[in-house]
C-alpha cells in the first residue's frame, strides 16, 4: 500500500499542534485568507518521489512545504513593527524546527530538504505577511 501526502502531512499537522505555541493558528492545507490571525502556520504538498524497491513495493519520499506567515504590520495595531515581525517569524521558524526534530518516529523520519527561505511578502485582506517556506520531505517507512 502506497502512502498518501494527505496522511503526511496529517502527522505532520498533529507533531506541531501544541508545540508551536507562537502560532495564533495553524492550518493543515494553505487557505485562501488568514482572517487578519498571525502568526500563521500552514501546511501544502509539494510533489513525491516513489522509488520502485524490487519486489518490496515503494519507499516513498514525500515533499511538504511548511509556510509561516507573519503580519509585517497591522492596519488596526500601530504598535506591532517589523523588527517584531521579524522576531515573531524567527521564534515560530524554532519551534517548527524543534517540534519536527522531537516528532521524529520509526514510522516517519521527517528531512530537511534544503534550507528555508523567504518568499514574496503576501498581501491578504489589506494586510502585508511576511512569508517563508520551509521545505521538507518525509520518508514513509510501511
Amino acid at each position: 500500500m502506497t502512502t498518501n501526502r494527505k496522511d503526511i502531512r496529517s502527522a505532520i499537522k498533529s507533531a506541531l499542534t501544541g508545540h508551536v505555541p507562537s502560532a495564533q493558528v495553524l492550518y493543515g492545507y494553505l487557505p485562501h485568507t488568514f482572517n487578519h490571525e498571525s502568526p500563521v502556520v500552514c501546511l501544502s504538498s509539494s510533489g513525491t518521489n516513489r522509488i520502485k524497491l524490487t519486489q518490496q513495493g515503494y519507499a516513498p519520499l514525500l515533499f511538504v512545504n511548511i509556510h509561516i506567515f507573519v503580519s509585517y504590520g497591522s492596519a488596526t495595531d500601530d504598535s506591532w513593527t517589523e523588527e517584531q515581525a521579524e522576531d515573531a517569524l524567527d521564534t515560530v521558524e524554532m519551534e517548527v524546527a524543534d517540534a519536527l526534530l522531537a516528532a521524529s518516529t520509526s514510522n516517519l523520519k521527517f528531512i530537511w530538504v534544503d534550507r528555508s527561505f523567504a518568499d514574496e511578502p503576501v498581501e491578504d485582506s489589506g494586510e502585508t505577511y511576511l512569508h517563508e517556506i520551509i521545505p521538507i520531505s518525509v520518508k514513509a517507512v510501511t
